[in-house]
């Protein structure tokens, strides 16, 4: 037994010098040298040079973008080990959106949540307001800005593979195989959603799990026998031509004439789609909060249901091969390609005209649409526009007849919500920090660097700066949001400068900044954007001063301690303010011509975050010196003098009996909110007929069920 023991472990030990010994004569040997040689993968991360000194003088460099060659006007050279390309055409390659600033010499580079600013005569680089250390100089050679490759591969995350013997870099986007794969899985609106990239478009979005793509085109949606639904993308580039707005307006538009589309794929697909009249049912047009704007179209459109019955439930978006050939190349088609049917003279919705009791018109034609009457239905339609700097995307939504309509509208209005135009879009769920070209046409500049997630430590942010002198900005607007909440600030321009400070109200988490100015057609211009993290558990939403609520206004803040001087508890301190605002103020109507005869204070802006669309007011020191204001300018003084002695507070607007808005103001007293309503008081001792409150504060439960349409004003 031990003999045969030692047999088996000597054999092995023998095979195991034998494979070693073997290994070690192929690792050795030259062809495997120069094998691991001829490719060698670069780490991203890295911050080191790509070469060695020892291969300046390569020549005929050549780069692939994601297996596509670039063509450089003047070729890429080997600097000290480093591989440096022409910036503006490589960055077009890579369909970057470019920001090129011909007086302060920067460069921009915007992709994909990244941005890449480049100090040209101060030879620095800036990755999301990070400066980073740059291998090698800019090279400025034949009016091309040279710029070391690993920058840009270090920024965009692109993978780097350098073959040594055909002097070729590949270099490959990594995040595209997780995007496209369906693997980047996220959480929206209590469903799970996965992003779909389409590298050839330039465009991510996010549609619900179980949905998968129907065809070999951009279509994606999900078709079971109990409900079905479509989401088509189509696209053109943008061209400069003026749009014919001469059209005859009586003239009966199909889709494509509506958009002023005469040409191209889109216009044969969507006149192949909807080549009758089409009657528009709603038209909005609204900004994402990504900056992406968007047009909403709803629409109705007569179409043949010759193939498409109510009894047949599955609504098969794509029944046959035949069918599917023909969607393909754009002919029209009679199938239930899943639109909602409405007839034309039943009120139910889906149903199909009913003309069992008459004669038979199976042979009869509608010479409107020249579709046969016993078949003419109703599709209700949405279609999403998209424009950005380069194209047009239309998208095209559809959903069974089994479908809820305002389900299936949420369910795409939820899609176009993600819709990310990559070179271009902000995804603000996410680290991020944008520069716009603005920034640089008014010369901002900043005291100090700001970059992607600063730390903040105690809820507050000062921003300060200057821009160049030919300028007429008065003001900054800020506007902070959190989740699905925001806050809008103001900053004043003071001899081409601004110091303010930046309240982070929502307590913990990411904060994401907006910063605005207004141009002379009173257009907010966006300027920057950022996101910082707040790491102070404090919730100061209702303590700070606004836009509106100017509680930091010295002049405010010595009338209220004026007023609160004597009293030593935060009850006694509001209860001064609210009696001092019911027995000094008076209300001005609607029509008082008095009100336009003062300043307004600046506006909150009206962002994408932005939730307040209320009219402009008056500052309120204005109010308190013309003892007068509108119901919301008193409540806004009212809640300006109990901020300021740091009672938290807030304007509430609601529907009366009339349908008319009341406001009124909601504090915080010893952990529960109570409502104030300092315009009954006023409107009682001026003997008006409503009844005052006497003067006490009502628990907001009981004070809110005399309202409806109940609105906390987001300021």
């Amino acid at each position: 037994m031990n003999k045969k023991l030692l047999q088996d472990n000597l054999i092995s030990i023998t095979t195991l010098f034998c494979i070693t010994l073997c290994l070690i004569l192929y690792i050795s040997s030259p062809a495997f040298c120069d094998e691991y040689n001829n490719i060698k993968n670069l780490p991203t991360n890295s911050n080191k040079t790509i070469l060695d000194n020892s291969n300046n003088n390569v020549n005929n460099i050549q780069i692939q973008l994601d297996n596509t060659p670039i063509s450089f006007e003047i070729s890429p050279e080997i600097v000290n080990g480093n591989i440096m390309v022409p910036a503006g055409e490589f960055f077009e390659n890579m369909r970057a959106y470019v920001i090129w600033n011909e007086e302060q010499k920067i460069i921009v580079a915007y992709r994909d949540n990244m941005h890449l600013k480049l100090l040209i005569d101060k030879n620095e680089a800036y990755q999301n307001g990070h400066r980073i250390n740059l291998p090698q100089d800019f090279i400025i050679k034949d009016n091309h800005i040279l710029i070391p490759i690993q920058i840009i591969a270090n920024t965009f995350n692109l993978h780097q593979n350098w073959n040594i013997k055909e002097n070729i870099l590949y270099l490959s986007s990594s995040s595209e195989n997780l995007i496209s794969s369906g693997e980047d899985i996220k959480t929206f609106q209590d469903d799970i959603y996965k992003t779909i990239s389409i590298k050839e478009l330039d465009i991510s979005f996010s549609i619900p799990y179980k949905w998968s793509k129907l065809d070999e085109n951009y279509k994606y949606g999900y078709n079971d026998n109990l409900e079905s639904y479509s989401f088509m993308i189509l696209s053109k580039e943008n061209d400069n031509t003026t749009p014919n707005n001469n059209k005859n307006e009586t003239k009966d538009n199909t889709l494509a004439e509506k958009l002023n589309l005469s040409s191209g794929d889109v216009f044969l697909t969507l006149n192949s789609l909807y080549e009758n009249k089409i009657d528009t049912i709603s038209e909005k047009e609204y900004t994402l909060s990504n900056f992406t704007k968007v047009k909403k179209i709803i629409f109705e459109s007569w179409i043949d249901d010759t193939n498409s019955t109510q009894s047949q439930p599955n609504n098969d978006l794509t029944t046959t091969k035949e069918q599917d050939n023909k969607i393909n190349n754009y002919a029209p088609v009679n199938i239930d390609n899943g639109f909602n049917y409405i007839s034309e003279d039943v009120d139910t919705p889906y149903a199909k005209t009913d003309d069992s009791n008459e004669t038979d018109d199976s042979d009869k034609i509608d010479t409107t649409t020249n579709i046969p009457i016993n078949t003419k239905i109703k599709q209700h339609n949405i279609l999403y526009i998209i424009t950005s700097n380069k194209k047009t995307y239309y998208i095209i939504c559809s959903q069974g007849k089994t479908v809820d309509i305002n389900v299936a509208e949420k369910t795409f209005d939820n899609i176009i919500s993600t819709f990310i135009i990559r070179n271009e879009s902000i995804d603000t769920n996410e680290e991020h920090y944008v520069e716009f070209n603005s920034f640089y046409k008014y010369g901002f500049n900043l005291s100090k660097q700001y970059h992607s997630n600063m730390i903040i430590d105690n809820s507050k942010l000062n921003f300060s700066g200057n821009i160049l002198p030919k300028n007429d900005i008065k003001y900054l607007k800020i506007d902070v949001c959190h989740h699905h909440e925001n806050i809008g600030f103001s900053i004043p321009i003071d001899n081409n400068a601004f110091d303010g400070t930046i309240h982070l109200p929502f307590g913990l988490g990411q904060h994401n900044l907006s910063i605005y100015t207004v141009n002379a057609e009173n257009t907010d211009v966006p300027l920057m954007q950022f996101s910082v993290i707040n790491i102070d558990r404090t919730s100061t939403r209702y303590t700070i001063p606004t836009s509106k609520i100017q509680s930091d206004d010295p002049k405010i803040e010595s009338i209220a301690q004026t007023i609160t001087y004597k009293h030593n508890t935060k009850y006694k301190s509001s209860y001064a303010i609210f009696h001092w605002i019911t027995h000094n103020m008076n209300i001005i109507q609607k029509n008082d011509n008095d009100i336009t005869n003062n300043t307004p204070a600046m506006t909150d802006n009206t962002t994408p975050n932005s939730s307040n669309n209320t009219l402009n007011t008056l500052e309120n020191y204005k109010v308190f010196e013309n003892t007068k204001g509108s119901m919301e300018e008193i409540n806004q003084l009212l809640v300006a003098m109990l901020r300021t002695t740091d009672i938290p507070s807030r304007v509430v607007s609601g529907k009366d009996i009339k349908d008319d808005n009341y406001y009124w103001t909601e504090l915080n007293l010893n952990g529960a909110w109570v409502a104030a309503d300092p315009i009954s008081d006023i409107n009682y001792l001026n003997n008006d007929f409503l009844a005052p409150t006497n003067s006490k504060f009502v628990p907001i439960i009981k004070y809110r069920q005399s309202f409806e349409d109940i609105n906390i004003q987001n300021y």
